[in-house]
Formats: structure tokens, C-alpha cells, sequence
């Protein structure tokens, strides 16, 4: 079972997601040369492909706001994870893509995003706000007209990490077992 989508085209390049039983691949072709097709049929794709397999994720989270899908790596024995893939889908695939991979993983759910997935930057800045506010009334007996400024300041924050971050509003996360 194998289903590609063109996601984008530069100059003669044509970038194509394909959807393998257990990876995803982004590959780039020049379809006047060769279709993508005839390409996976003859296994072409190897020298400009990116292979991305699922047993290497953690889960995949659905951005349905901004028609993308985020890879999110697992932890290695180091207690490191690799960067986020980010990658993005033509509006009128994304729902097509979204049910080819679901099969996938029959057994695995589809949660909606939690609360704290989507507001995670500014629940960190607001609390790192108050106990630094807490520390300063604590040790230096911080005026409440100084508390009222921090207060302003936290909220001028959360509103520009709001605007700055592109967190979904609308997601799902679909957990790899």
C-alpha cells in the first residue's frame, strides 16, 4: 500500500509525500524526466528521498488550523529528542493524507490536543512570573505598585509569545504504540 500527494513544486522539482505501511517519505522528482509513478514502481526515488519511519516517533500531531502534520521523535537512551519534523499539506489533501494513516495504526487513538499542549509557552512564562514575583516580595519586600508592573508585564509576555508561536489551536495527536 503505498499513496502519494504532491506537496509543492519548485522550478522543475515536484516535492511528493508518500505514505509507505510503516514510513513516510518526502521525495523530490522532475516529473518531465520521470512520473512518480513510474518512479516508486522502479524504485527512482532513493537519491532525493527523506524516509521517515514511524517506529522512530514518539506520536504525529494533526495541526488542523494550518493543514500540517508535526513528527515528534522518540527519547533516546541519552534522554535527547530530535527536532520536530514540520510538514506542511495542501488544504484539499490534508484530510485524504489524515485517513490513509490512520489505518496505520489501528489500534492507536486520536486525542484532541490537551489544554496544555496548545497554551504550554505561556502557562511556563506565567508561572516562571510568579515565582520570580514570590522571590522578589520574599527577599526584597517587593512594593505591591512593583507586583502590580510585574503583573502588566506578564500579560504584555503571554500576549507576544502568543502572537510569536504558532501552536494549533485546533489539533489532533495521534499516539504511536
Amino acid at each position: 500500500m503505498i499513496k502519494y500527494w504532491k506537496i509543492n513544486k519548485v522550478k522543475k522539482l515536484s516535492e511528493f509525500l508518500i505514505l509507505n505501511k510503516d514510513s513516510i517519505w518526502i521525495s523530490k522528482i522532475d516529473e518531465s524526466e520521470i512520473s512518480i509513478d513510474k518512479a516508486i514502481e522502479e524504485k527512482k526515488l532513493f537519491g532525493k528521498t527523506k524516509f521517515y519511519k514511524f517506529s522512530d516517533f514518539e506520536n504525529i500531531m494533526f495541526d488542523e488550523d494550518n493543514f500540517n502534520f508535526i513528527l515528534n521523535y522518540l527519547t533516546d537512551d541519552d534522554g535527547k529528542k530530535e527536532k520536530p519534523i514540520k510538514i506542511d499539506i495542501k488544504k484539499a489533501d490534508y484530510n485524504d493524507f489524515k485517513n490513509h494513516l490512520l489505518p496505520i495504526f489501528k489500534n492507536s487513538k486520536l486525542t484532541d490536543l490537551s489544554f496544555f499542549d496548545k497554551n504550554k509557552p505561556i502557562i511556563f512564562s506565567l508561572l516562571a512570573t510568579i515565582g520570580i514575583g514570590i522571590f522578589l516580595i520574599v527577599t526584597i519586600g517587593l512594593s505591591l505598585k512593583t507586583l502590580g508592573i510585574l503583573l502588566l508585564m506578564t500579560i504584555i509576555e503571554i500576549v507576544v509569545v502568543k502572537s510569536l508561536l504558532k501552536t494549533p489551536k485546533n489539533g489532533k495527536i495521534l499516539k504511536i504504540n
